[in-house]
C-alpha cells in the first residue's frame, strides 16, 4: 500500500462497518455519494484530502484484483463489510465488501 503522501499508487484501508454489536467507524459509507469528501491525518499529523469517485459493492468472493494494485495512479481505496447478514460456520457475517475510491484533491 503506498504512503498516504505519495504521489502515485494506492492507499489500501480497510475498517468495521460494526464491531461487537456497535456501530463502527465506516458504519454510513455505504451512503456516501460521489464528490464527498474524506479526510485523512497520517503519522505525521499532516492532513491529506481525497474525493469519492466510486462506490460499489461485491460479493467477498468476488472482490476486484485491483483493490490489491499498489502501483498506478493516485488514489485511495476504503473497503468495508456490507450486503446482507449471512449465518456460517464462524457465525453471523456479512456477505459482501463496499469499495469506496478516492483521488487526491490537489491542494
Amino acid at each position: 500500500s503506498a504512503a498516504l503522501n505519495a504521489t502515485q499508487g494506492n492507499t489500501l484501508l480497510a475498517g468495521h462497518i460494526t464491531y461487537n454489536n456497535e456501530r463502527g467507524p465506516l458504519y454510513n459509507m455505504a451512503d456516501m455519494q460521489p464528490g464527498q469528501r474524506a479526510f485523512i491525518k497520517d503519522a505525521d499529523g499532516v492532513v491529506h484530502e481525497f474525493v469519492l469517485v466510486s462506490l460499489k459493492s461485491y460479493v467477498k468472493t468476488a472482490l476486484p484484483s485491483t483493490v490489491w494494485t499498489v502501483d498506478g495512479e493516485r488514489k485511495l481505496t476504503v473497503v468495508t463489510c456490507g450486503g446482507p447478514v449471512e449465518q456460517t460456520s464462524h457465525g453471523r457475517v456479512y456477505r459482501d465488501n463496499l469499495v469506496t475510491i478516492f483521488l487526491p484533491v490537489d491542494s
